[in-house]
């Protein structure tokens, strides 16, 4: 008796502290209204005091007030896939629940203050392509003051699970490289309208 009575307070606990973080999907993550990134179209890299145009509504200004969220995504490019930056402790996840588009997609980067014993211990360098996984962390922009900062998500270690194993992937969406640049780089035009992050299959003109 004593002991059941140990795990339903350690169940309650568990459920308490799972209750303080909201989940927010990867869409509402990644979108950026159009108005903003057509500006971001017409002022280039000539006016990074605007850079913030093409972040994410999740980054806080100053980033000191980051809140704690989590999110739910399969992974399309597990760990030590991805290996120039963080070690190969990166995936790239999916909106499970969004579909398929522009917007349903974003990189994890696992970063300096994450606790990563605890996802070793949780088997997060074993995930392979398709696991759906919940994580708990906060979003951040690399590099920051840049118009061409990436979104990426940073876990704290505590809140990983596992939910589901090897679910079938979406087929990549067709696009052009002209879709994202225009010109001869370094020369030429983003087009950050158009630059938004999925799985892509590239075609040539």
């Amino acid at each position: 008796m004593k002991r059941l009575l140990t795990a339903l307070v350690l169940m309650v606990f568990a459920l308490d502290a799972q209750a303080q973080y909201r989940t927010v999907s990867i869409r509402d993550i990644q979108r950026v209204p159009l108005d903003s990134l057509l500006a971001c179209d017409a002022l280039q890299n000539s006016n990074n005091a605007r850079w913030t145009l093409q972040t994410s509504d999740f980054y806080p200004v100053p980033p000191a007030v980051r809140e704690t969220i989590e999110v739910v995504g399969q992974v399309i490019v597990p760990p030590k896939t991805i290996t120039f930056t963080a070690t190969g402790w990166t995936l790239i996840l999916r909106d499970a629940e969004a579909g398929q588009d522009e917007w349903s997609y974003l990189m994890v980067r696992v970063g300096s203050s994450t606790d990563t014993a605890s996802l070793y211990g949780q088997n997060f360098l074993n995930l392979q392509q398709g696991d759906v996984v919940r994580l708990r962390g906060y979003v951040d922009e690399f590099p920051s003051g840049n118009m061409n900062s990436y979104t990426q998500f940073v876990p704290i270690g505590a809140g990983f699970q596992v939910i589901d194993i090897g679910t079938p992937l979406p087929a990549p969406l067709t696009k052009e490289v002209q879709d994202f640049y225009e010109g001869i780089y370094p020369g030429g035009k983003t087009k950050w309208s158009k630059r938004r992050f999925g799985t892509y299959s590239f075609g040539t003109r």
